[in-house]
């Protein structure tokens, strides 16, 4: 049986599993519905799309931490080769290493912008919970006994 924290890790990765799977589904697609080619807009969607993809990965693993980062990074860059690869496969598409080099700076970007939420909201709470705790003014006088 799977306990209910290997499930709550497990549920972590599920919007980046979704993701992924529209990913997928949209490298299948033997013609796009509109004809981009290559033009920046073509890279953008590949940074873009793969950005949420490295964010989500990083929520995945957890806390932000260089370790976490990594495995997440090393878990995109196998998600982003196994896309060029697929599409190898697949009519009408091709593979590109400029697509999978967008892919990789959108994947590293999502984890630097997760990791820096993830600290800025960190530090925003231990700031609120200090002045909730002790706030201005309304601490201890200079005796450490308080007025009399």
């Amino acid at each position: 049986m799977i306990s209910s924290a290997s499930g709550r890790r497990a549920a972590r990765f599920l919007p980046a599993g979704i993701l992924y799977l529209f990913i997928f589904t949209l490298s299948s697609l033997e013609r796009w519905p509109v004809e981009v080619g290559w033009t920046p807009f073509d890279k953008v969607a590949h940074v873009s799309i793969f950005g949420l993809l490295g964010a989500l990965l990083a929520f995945g693993f957890g806390r932000g931490e260089p370790k976490s980062a990594w495995k997440a990074f090393l878990t995109g860059v196998v998600l982003a080769a196994l896309d060029e690869v697929h599409q190898l496969f697949v009519a009408g598409r091709d593979s590109s290493p400029w697509d999978l080099l967008a892919d990789l700076g959108g994947i590293a970007a999502g984890i630097g912008i997760f990791r820096a939420l993830a600290r800025f909201i960190a530090r925003g709470g231990r700031e609120r919970a200090r002045t909730t705790v002790n706030p201005p003014g309304k601490g201890r006088s200079d005796s450490g006994r308080g007025s009399s």
